[in-house]
């Protein structure tokens, strides 16, 4: 029984580390001697841990009978110690002289570590803001056993501008601290978005001009850091998409889109004309699909202020009766789409029962032709200019186009006049020679100084054989 105790005390010995046996030659007993630690509600154990409350500890040898001992009392220990520990000795002595002394390090750390700051993986997205998830890596300090670690925390929500995010430290002896970092996120772009135009729609809940936009929001985190303004000019449609947005100062961004109808192309008016007839004039004209009205305007040329507006039309032609022969007449053409945008012109004509164009249009002359048309009431001169080719000018007053050239600008106060073989022009003898000519003729009212004149009454041409 007493070898069993006796090996059982070695191996206690040799485990508590650090113990020293100390044998007489002629004894056949190791004298031993070893610590245990114990806490509250836990079993003693080594003392070989860090312990993080108060640890008591006890010393045992073997064996039993010893005469002394020193330091060998049974102590408590509250306070932190170094990292290396705090050193314990037990010294005994048996009666036979034998002398065992045990140096342990009993180390106890019952403070948590300071969690120093946090490090995120990136800087704030916005103006101190963050608006999409962000790593935060912990630091911190122990001074009694030494830091073991700390945590590395993802925030992504929620959205808050007194968010914070916690993480820890922990020591070697198992203690654990915590800490909040505050942080502004805010990963929800501005709501509510909503546009106010700056006039209403421009005829019918159509607009055909530009209009600026203002748009507004709300953000109820980091608050809104301004919408879009923006002038809209096109494209052309019916519910075509304007688009705006609102930032906040975290950086988001939101848009929003509405149609509204804009069209600011007039429809087209092409080609109008006006033939003269006996008493009547018809009047002929291309227009576009677009159009939604036309209003025709007739008004004598020698007076704008009498005007009498004609049914309304959207054909392609109308014929105006019950004028009067000689009388030349002004029509104003006024085609409008759904927009309201409208597009303007202009026909002249003098109705005759008797047509006295001279020559006919396109007819050879081999001589200098007498040129007639006819008159026109209350003209008090007409301007008859006279081209080599078939550019056509505009009234005396205008420049001719490039290339054309022109030979002659006469004012008779008749509605005719005799070409001749040759005649001077622009400070040059110009001939008649083989070619083919385009001449016109403007009626005049008023004093010539006044350059008052009418519709173009004459395009025609005539050519020149020999």
């Amino acid at each position: 029984m007493r070898r069993r105790q006796l090996l059982l005390a070695m191996l206690a010995c040799v485990v508590a580390s650090g113990c020293l046996a100390a044998t007489d030659a002629q004894s056949t007993t190791a004298a031993t001697v070893w610590p245990t630690c114990s806490t509250a509600g836990a079993p003693p154990d080594d003392c070989n841990a860090w312990y993080r409350t108060s640890v008591t500890l006890q010393w045992h040898w073997s064996p039993q009978d010893a005469m002394t001992t020193s330091g060998c009392d049974v102590q408590t220990l509250s306070a932190d110690t170094p990292s290396s520990g705090t050193p314990k000795t037990c010294e005994v002595q048996w009666l036979n002289g034998d002398t065992v002394s045990v140096v342990k390090r009993i180390h106890v750390d019952t403070t948590p570590p300071t969690v120093t700051d946090a490090s995120p993986a990136r800087g704030p997205d916005h103006d101190r803001w963050y608006n999409h998830p962000v790593e935060f890596v912990f630091h911190g300090s122990d001074a009694s056993s030494g830091l073991q670690g700390c945590s590395a925390v993802t925030y992504g929500g929620p959205d808050s501008a007194s968010a914070t995010v916690t993480g820890t430290c922990r020591d070697v002896a198992g203690n654990v601290a915590s800490r909040d970092v505050p942080l502004l996120y805010d990963a929800t772009p501005p709501t509510d978005l909503d546009a106010a135009q700056s006039r209403p729609a421009d005829h019918d809940g159509w607009y055909n001009a530009p209009v600026e936009f203002r748009f507004t929001g709300t953000d109820s985190v980091s608050g809104l850091d301004g919408c879009s303004t923006l002038s809209y000019s096109g494209p052309e449609g019916a519910g075509v998409s304007v688009t705006g947005a609102c930032s906040d100062r975290a950086g988001n961004t939101a848009s929003q889109s509405f149609g509204i109808n804009y069209d600011a192309t007039a429809p087209a008016l092409n080609d109008v004309a006006a033939s003269a007839g006996n008493r009547s004039a018809t009047l002929r004209w291309l227009g576009s699909a677009d159009t939604v009205s036309l209003v025709v305007v007739r008004s004598r040329a020698a007076n704008h202020r009498v005007e009498q507006q004609l049914p309304p039309a959207l054909e392609s032609g109308f014929r105006d009766t019950g004028l009067k022969n000689g009388v030349e007449y002004r029509y104003d053409f006024s085609a409008a789409d759904a927009a309201g945008n409208v597009a303007h012109a202009t026909a002249f004509v003098v109705p005759s029962g008797h047509p006295r164009l001279r020559p006919r249009p396109g007819a050879p002359v081999s001589s200098p032709p007498l040129l007639r048309w006819t008159s026109v009431r209350n003209a008090s001169y007409y301007n008859v200019q006279l081209y080599r080719d078939d550019m056509q000018p505009g009234a005396d007053t205008a420049q001719p186009s490039t290339g054309s050239e022109k030979l002659l600008s006469r004012w008779p106060t008749k509605p005719l006049l005799r070409l001749h073989r040759s005649w001077r022009y622009g400070g040059h003898r110009l001939r008649l020679r083989p070619g083919h000519y385009r001449w016109y003729v403007w009626a005049g009212y008023g004093a010539r100084s006044k350059k008052r004149y009418g519709g173009q009454l004459v395009n025609s041409t005539f050519t020149v054989t020999r």
